[in-house]
Parts: structure tokens; C-alpha cells; sequence
């Protein structure tokens, strides 16, 4: 393993399109937007199940997630996906339309208007 440090946005954008899978095995997060970023970069993603990550991740659907300090149940979700190059793909397409369908600028501005709306039609 190499720790790479702090990276510039065009080279994590490289490293993301080159990893095979990103794996994301935090204990706390507040939103999971490293998983989001690779998620749009058409990447498997394996998270654990802490808020920010369940947030963006649907287990089975367009992720893994594991327990936080699972470290049998990671190993077992990387090995799994390593080797079924077919599952790691129909995760990789649905984690990237899931991006597009939810999280993009248009989308998120379109749900932020309606939030403010509704709060202030009906009080908080």
C-alpha cells in the first residue's frame, strides 16, 4: 500500500478512473462525498454502515456496505468483488446512474428550493 497524501482534483479524478474498486471504510462520516466522487467516476464502492455513507450507498444496489470495524466482513466484500468482475460492474453502472439521477447540481438545487419551500408553507 502507498499513502499518497494530499492529491489535486485532476489527479484524484486519474486515480479514481484507474482503481478497480474504492473502498471506504470509515467510522463516522458526515457525508460520504469521496464514495459520491467515485461513485460518478463509474467505480464499485464498498462502504460501511455509518450515516454519510448510508446516505449515498443502497447495499446490493449500488454498493457494498459493511459494519465499521468489520474487518472480516471487508475482506470478504473486496475479495467478492475482485473476483466477480460482473457484479462489480452492474454495481459500478448503477452506483454512476444513481450519481446522475440524484446527486447532481440541477437535482440537489431542484430538492433545496422544495425543502425551503415547504418550510416555509408549513413552518418549521
Amino acid at each position: 500500500m502507498t499513502l499518497l497524501g494530499q492529491q489535486s482534483k485532476a489527479s484524484v479524478a486519474r486515480l479514481l478512473h484507474e482503481c478497480t474498486l474504492f473502498v471506504l471504510p470509515s467510522r463516522f462520516e458526515t457525508f460520504g462525498i469521496a464514495a459520491l466522487e467515485a461513485m460518478a467516476a463509474g467505480k464499485a464502492v464498498i462502504g460501511t454502515k455509518v450515516d454519510g455513507i448510508l446516505e449515498i450507498v443502497n447495499d446490493g444496489e449500488t454498493g457494498v456496505v459493511v459494519d465499521p470495524d468489520d474487518i472480516a466482513g471487508l475482506a470478504a466484500a473486496m475479495s467478492m468483488l475482485l473476483r466477480d468482475a460482473t457484479l462489480r460492474s452492474r454495481l459500478s453502472r448503477a452506483a454512476q446512474q444513481h450519481v446522475k439521477e440524484r446527486f447532481q447540481r440541477h437535482q440537489m438545487g431542484a430538492r433545496y428550493i422544495h425543502a425551503f419551500q415547504e418550510t416555509l408553507t408549513h413552518g418549521a
